[in-house]
């Protein structure tokens, strides 16, 4: 193993300083232990296995971005219905939401992730090595599968991993 640093370690270490930067808003304190932790970043990063690669499609994220925006305004909406309605009854639910097309890797990680930024929802565990994902909801309604599943299938298309018709029919 090399312990000198290895190629583009300045580039990653300068672009990884002015993330942090940008997170810490720029205070001069956040530096004693932010440097550590760019510069441990910068010089481990190519040692890292690499996952399979992946390329995003122009049309299939031009699909998703507005129905993702409408999943998160209608989820909004719903936190923010029950939380000025304190006598309607929640209907919040543990489920393992079971994968129909994605295989593991990043195209699963990318949809467990957006299920995090739907208001109301919450990814608990990700197990890439099983066929299922444990999801919160807030809010169990009889549709929230179904949106799940067109989330799945939107995923998939941006990825460009095939849907079998079948799945598709379940729509």
């Amino acid at each position: 193993m090399r312990w000198w640093p290895r190629p583009g370690f300045l580039l990653r270490s300068l672009l990884l300083a002015l993330v942090w930067w940008i997170i810490s808003q720029g205070q001069a304190n956040s530096w004693w232990w932010g440097l550590p932790a760019v510069l441990l970043v910068a010089w481990i990063t190519p040692v890292l296995p690499s996952s399979q690669p992946w390329r995003w499609r122009l049309l299939p994220f031009l699909r998703i971005l507005p129905r993702f925006l409408l999943l998160s305004a209608r989820g909004g909406w719903e936190v923010a219905r029950l939380a000025l309605s304190p006598h309607q009854a929640l209907n919040s639910r543990l489920i393992d939401y079971t994968w129909s097309c994605l295989p593991p890797g990043p195209a699963q990680l990318f949809m467990a992730s957006l299920i995090n930024l739907i208001p109301g929802t919450l990814t608990l565990r990700f197990l890439p090595d099983q066929d299922c994902l444990h999801v919160h909801l807030l809010h169990f309604q009889p549709s929230t599968l179904n949106q799940l599943l067109r989330l799945e299938v939107d995923v998939a298309d941006l990825y460009g991993v095939p849907v079998s018709p079948a799945v598709r029919s379940r729509l």
